[in-house]
């Protein structure tokens, strides 16, 4: 099924019998965004007008996020945007964005995904979860290793929250973090990464 077609996160968790919970559950040290992303980021607010598309929202705000995130992780992790993905038949869709980690096979190949992204179309974030807890099961279902944690983010490009599933257990944050609150938010998406980054290189 499209990853899509899931409306709400209980849909697709009810299907694959995953249990849902909400606490906090990241745990991160207070950093300083990089200078770059903090200049890009209060220009696109005070000069953009990102909320004119989803498309807007994803290229001025989420998208410049990530890449400034991912940098200091590129030889473990590669962020692949809107690539086509299909898992056994299952599932199957276009993520917005998806950190894997890095294949001797090249940047093109999604090896190990542990990271899902979604734009929340609308700021409909109940719909956003349902896409992406079906995009955190496909990534669960190819790496076969439900003792892996996969990320998941919803954002309206403003606001970010955050979730994770582990075996049958999906978690999600009660608190969402606010791009006016860059150091923040790139903190906590820093701690992420970095978990990411420890599973991976074990």
């Amino acid at each position: 099924m499209p990853f899509t077609s899931f409306k709400t996160s209980s849909q697709i968790l009810r299907q694959y019998d995953i249990q849902a919970i909400k606490k906090d559950f990241i745990a991160f040290k207070q950093m300083q965004a990089p200078a770059r992303l903090v200049e890009d980021i209060d220009f696109t607010l005070n000069n953009v007008d990102y909320n004119a598309s989803e498309i807007a929202i994803c290229e001025s705000l989420i998208y410049p996020v990530l890449v400034q995130l991912w940098k200091p992780f590129l030889d473990t992790l590669v962020l692949h945007s809107h690539r086509s993905w299909q898992v056994e038949g299952e599932l199957t869709g276009i993520p917005d964005y998806l950190i894997s980690a890095a294949s001797k096979y090249g940047i093109a190949v999604i090896e190990t995904p542990v990271l899902v992204a979604v734009e929340a179309k609308k700021d409909n974030f109940e719909e956003g979860w349902g896409q992406c807890a079906a995009e955190m099961i496909a990534a669960q279902l190819v790496n076969q290793n439900k003792n892996l944690t996969i990320y998941g983010i919803v954002s309206s490009g403003e606001q970010w929250q955050f979730a994770k599933l582990h075996q049958a257990v999906f978690t999600q944050s009660v608190k969402s973090y606010s791009i006016f609150e860059l150091d923040k938010l790139y903190s906590v998406l820093y701690a992420v990464l970095e978990d990411c980054k420890k599973q991976i290189t074990g």
